[in-house]
């Protein structure tokens, strides 16, 4: 009998090279063109064509999709699809029983795990060579047989198609927008034929199917497709319209930034975006920095190694009081590390990488909807206070894929501010150039601005310190104490006036344990304690979205609501430190620590919480 299942995941593995990244993204276009709310995972190994070959060049790509909203990706496999016996080694522990489980390759290699491991689950073993049509092969110019390996994750497509009974033809309109020459296409397309075909004539049932969703004819209109960039993206050129202000983006191509710089070119005429392909880091921020003056603002985005060869132009901006956004997609370090692998171990550099007193906002991205609402946010801090603003992604949020409400953005509690209040003098302030958060005005370089009291004001270039007056250069020791002063609590201001609208509390306000996060483990965390808080275990859950300036009255109350702490942190108790430094702790603080360059499981965080308990 077909199996009717609310949410189904389905794995695809296999080696670098062999198409799992594009299959898996095509397949998650087609079920949301479906109608589908789905969460995507990949993993790609650090070095593509490795010579030897081994479990950790195997690359993944997990969709968990469902009628109703997800929370998190992860859940265990219900069809995994491998091309290799590593790949099937590599996701073994993660299989269910009386799932599906599709084989391209010898059958002999896999006889040890068909007769001991998977006894209970239906087995689909194919040779994808011994389906190729070699003549009709030659007519698109196909004759060698490396190339023709690298089509056979079509010919995989079109078996999954199959048995999740779905029609083959979103799949054209995905090759047609993804493939330019016209031969590739149709070769694409006739392999995932030639794999339908197949299941259609060895796999009598469709195995597992997802019930039918309720008819909702606007729900491709509210929701779209993204990853984390993508939404990084939508929300600075959203800020760009709603503040009237122009964008400049600035980058150096690295992993896993790059293809923000592919998004921002796509909207390039439509929304007036300057952009430059820099020739390195430093000349990237320089240039950002540049283009702020002159009224234009300024955008970067890099990983940690590019993030390290900013710090001292940071410093400048901060001295100059400028608008300015840095993107950080974080990456397993240091130096070159892993750069394909999840970690979030930019934060200490975020905070406190730059040389003197230099305060600036530090905003996390919590998850890959979230992306959208905090770089709206940075974009209007940056402006309204005058200031550089951090914004720390990760590989996890970069890379994968969910759908995103398309009209999320229009619930935000805050009013917005007009244009207007940025560029015009206030000539009653008291702090002569400054507003009542100590922040001055975005001049722009060459004006001569008159005050009340015929104070000469003009935006000067230079990364020495400057007079509180009139922004000319001062050696003054208590004009330097006054400055450094000034900037701090224009950075501390932003709390008072955001108050609560950076952090995230779920569960009992008091109880036996509250658990501290930060960045991406939001969703796998808020999935696992919700379980536990069915079952009544007196736990809550602080999520932190602006690391600095730090909430820290507000957390030291929440803190003393509890008997003990977790950390739940994919580094090495960075966020932990800053915490400790800034609030009395006097509960029993315990922590979990995965820098393994993969996500924490549901499994793992609960048999924590539960040991703790």
């Amino acid at each position: 009998m077909n199996k009717i299942k609310n949410v189904l995941t389905i794995a695809l593995s296999g080696f670098s090279g062999e198409g799992i990244q594009f299959m898996g993204n095509h397949l998650s276009y087609i079920l949301y063109k479906k109608n589908f709310f789905l969460k995507t995972f990949s993993e790609i190994p650090s070095e593509i064509f490795s010579p030897k070959k081994d479990i950790t060049d195997i690359s993944n790509f997990i969709i968990k999709f469902s009628n109703k909203n997800i929370i998190s990706y992860y859940n265990k496999i219900d069809i995994l699809i491998v091309t290799n016996y590593l790949s099937l080694k590599k996701n073994i522990k993660n299989i269910k029983n009386n799932s599906i489980i599709i084989i391209d390759n010898n059958k002999k290699k896999f006889n040890y795990f068909l007769k001991k491991k998977f006894k209970k689950n239906k087995i689909i073993i194919f040779n994808s060579l011994k389906l190729i049509n070699f003549k009709i092969l030659k007519k698109y110019k196909i004759n060698r047989l490396s190339l023709i390996l690298k089509f056979k994750n079509s010919l995989l497509l079109g078996i999954i198609l199959y048995i999740l009974n779905i029609s083959k033809k979103y799949s054209l309109e995905y090759f047609k927008k993804k493939i330019k020459k016209k031969n590739i296409l149709l070769i694409n397309y006739f392999f995932l034929k030639l794999g339908f075909n197949y299941a259609k004539k060895k796999i009598n049932k469709k195995y597992i199917f997802i019930k039918k969703k309720n008819n909702n004819n606007n729900k491709k209109k509210k929701y779209k497709l993204i990853n984390g960039n993508y939404g990084l993206v939508l929300g600075l050129i959203s800020g760009s319209i709603k503040y009237n202000i122009n964008i400049f983006y600035s980058s150096y191509p690295i992993t896993p930034a790059t293809n923000i710089y592919k998004y921002f070119n796509f909207y390039k005429k439509i929304c007036n975006i300057k952009i430059l392909e820099a020739e390195d880091e430093i000349s990237s921020i320089c240039s950002a920095i540049g283009s702020s003056f002159t009224g234009r603002i300024g955008i970067v985005a890099t990983s940690g190694p590019g993030m390290s060869l900013m710090q001292e132009s940071l410093g400048l901006a901060v001295m100059l009081e400028l608008p300015l956004i840095i993107i950080n997609v974080q990456r397993a370090g240091p130096s070159t590390g892993l750069p394909t692998k999840l970690e979030q171990s930019d934060l200490m550099q975020a905070i406190y990488g730059r040389h003197g007193e230099s305060p600036l906002p530090v905003f996390s991205i919590s998850s890959i909807k979230n992306s959208f609402r905090i770089s709206l946010y940075a974009f209007k801090i940056s402006i309204e206070f005058m200031t550089p603003v951090i914004i720390l992604s990760d590989i996890y949020i970069s890379n994968n894929l969910c759908l995103w409400n398309i009209f999320e953005h229009k619930n935000y509690k805050n009013k917005n501010f007009k244009k207007k209040n940025i560029n015009i003098i206030n000539k009653n302030n008291n702090f002569f150039l400054r507003n009542k958060y100590y922040v001055k005005k975005w001049y722009y370089p060459g004006y001569n601005y008159k005050l009340k009291k015929k104070i000469n004001y003009e935006h000067c270039i230079g990364g020495l310190e400057k007079n509180f007056k009139n922004d000319n250069i001062s050696y003054n020791n208590k004009n330097h104490q006054k400055m450094i002063k000034i900037r701090q609590k224009k950075i501390n201001n932003i709390i008072k006036k955001y108050n609560n609208n950076f952090f995230i509390f779920k569960g009992y306000k008091k109880g036996n344990i509250l658990i501290i996060s930060w960045g991406s483990t939001y969703e796998i965390i808020k999935e696992s304690i919700s379980n536990l808080l069915k079952k009544k275990y007196k736990i809550g859950f602080l999520h932190i979205e602006c690391i600095y300036p730090l909430q820290y009255k507000k957390i030291n109350k929440i803190i003393n609501n509890f008997n003990k702490i977790i950390f739940f942190e994919i580094n090495n108790k960075q966020l932990l430190y800053i915490i400790k430094s800034y609030c009395k702790i006097k509960n029993k603080i315990f922590n979990f620590n995965k820098i393994q360059g993969i996500p924490f499981t549901k499994e793992e965080i609960i048999n924590k919480i539960k040991n703790i308990y």
